[in-house]
């Protein structure tokens, strides 16, 4: 399950990144992604932010994957991939507030990344309470 939250946070980041690059505005079912996209918030170093948290949900896909084949001890891994998710959680929770209360515009991406990133949480702290 884990690694299919982080992959879909992949696909989500993946499709913010590109229309970063490209200049332009998502497109939005819902909300105002179009201000988002066109804030001081949506580049970080140069780059979309959303590029940042594709790295990050890149990493946590491959952790997933990894524990999941065994692959990764299962001492450190549970609590790698936690304290992945709450930095991924906790990013996403301060970008939710920038948009509510700085930019007073969402985007509904971003708030699918934010649910995403909730989830991992959540799944992560339930592997770790399973061990």
């Amino acid at each position: 399950m884990s690694a299919a939250l982080a992959g879909s946070g992949v696909a989500v980041s993946a499709y913010l990144t590109v229309t970063g690059l490209r200049g332009a505005p998502p497109v939005c079912l819902a909300g105002d992604c179009a201000a988002v996209a066109a804030s001081r918030f949506a580049r970080f170093l140069g780059l979309p932010t959303a590029f940042w948290g594709l790295g990050l949900f890149l990493v946590v896909a491959v952790l997933a994957v990894a524990m999941a084949r065994g692959g990764v001890r299962r001492v450190d891994g549970p609590l790698v991939f936690l304290g992945l998710a709450v930095f991924g959680a906790a990013f996403s929770a301060y970008l939710l507030w920038v948009q509510a209360a700085v930019l007073r515009a969402f985007c509904a991406w971003c708030l699918a990344s934010d649910l995403l990133w909730a989830a991992l949480v959540v799944a992560a702290a339930a592997g770790l309470r399973g061990r």
